[in-house]
């Protein structure tokens, strides 16, 4: 790992993968201690009663997908308060909006808490299974709770592969992290996948550069990553493919929220909400989870993923 710290970290990480210690306790407490050096007053801090004014759930310090994944709760959530405003990045904004259950999105940069009336309540969303008394390890499992707005005009021809082959949507991540759970899963390694026949390959990652874009144009890739404007926009690329094929990112828990076919490629040592053993996501239930078996080395999972195409889907490998 590196030095003793790292090394604890990643120890501590492990835990929370394998379940043998429950993240929410863990979650909260980080971010009651942050809420404790901005200065707010205690009695603004939510504690999990029943309210009759406003919850203000802050989303600041975790990842695009981590948000998206504990927005499931707000049904739960509102059956303590029926007022509920999250405060989000600016990129969010617009995805998070066309989430089930979300009446008001307050944007991160601007948001300040001294303009909140005095009796208005204040949590971090990582409290949010602790207050609700989530004693499990996974948050509640739901339908689909994500749509894309019909109406917006996306920057794509919807019907570019509008025939009867299966649409499969890529998505690959270009982190430059050779190692752990946001290791790298670059374009080049859907090699294989791409080749088989019987389906149309449609990439939705924005190409680093102008050799992976031609890239994707000889291996017969199309490319709607390329005009994607937003995470909103993202949504609606996914929800247009009959299957995604993902490594860890934002675009897979996208994917769960629509309840999309998924495939789902991990390192060894993922992020602690897939856990380390489970085939199916227990958080969403249409992910397929395909994990390496040796560090660094996504020969299996790509492996696993082309067996799962030729068994399921019916693609042929030549």
């Amino acid at each position: 790992a590196g030095n003793v710290t790292e090394a604890k970290q990643r120890l501590h990480h492990l835990d929370l993968v394998t379940g043998d210690e429950i993240p929410w306790k863990h979650l909260k407490i980080s971010f009651d201690e942050i809420f404790k050096n901005t200065g707010s007053p205690s009695n603004r801090l939510w504690q999990g009663e029943t309210l009759k004014s406003k919850l203000v759930v802050h989303t600041a310090g975790i990842r695009e997908d981590e948000i998206l994944l504990f927005i499931r709760l707000l049904p739960a959530l509102q059956t303590k308060c029926q007022d509920i405003a999250l405060v989000v990045r600016a990129s969010m904004m617009l995805l998070i909006s066309r989430v089930i259950g979300v009446d008001q999105v307050l944007e991160e940069e601007n948001f300040d808490e001294k303009q909140l009336n005095s009796d208005v309540k204040i949590t971090h969303i990582h409290s949010l299974p602790q207050l609700l008394g989530i004693e499990d390890r996974f948050l509640p499992d739901t339908d689909r709770y994500l749509y894309p707005d019909t109406a917006r005009e996306r920057p794509w021809d919807i019907n570019q592969h509008s025939n009867n082959r299966l649409n499969i949507g890529l998505f690959w991540t270009n982190t430059n992290i050779p190692t752990g759970p946001l290791q790298e899963f670059r374009f080049e390694e859907y090699e294989p996948i791409v080749q088989t026949e019987g389906a149309n390959f449609i990439g939705l990652a924005k190409p680093v550069d102008k050799l992976q874009k031609d890239h994707l144009r000889d291996l017969d890739v199309g490319d709607i990553g390329s005009v994607i404007r937003d995470t909103e926009d993202l949504a609606a690329a996914i929800d247009g493919v009959d299957l995604l094929i993902t490594s860890d990112s934002l675009a897979a828990h996208i994917s769960g929220a629509l309840a999309k076919p998924t495939i789902l490629l991990l390192p060894l040592l993922p992020n602690w909400y897939w856990g380390y053993k489970e085939t199916i996501s227990s958080h969403y239930k249409t992910i397929v989870i395909m994990r390496q078996s040796a560090a660094n080395n996504w020969d299996r999972p790509v492996q696993k993923t082309l067996t799962r195409l030729v068994e399921q889907y019916d693609l042929r490998v030549d």
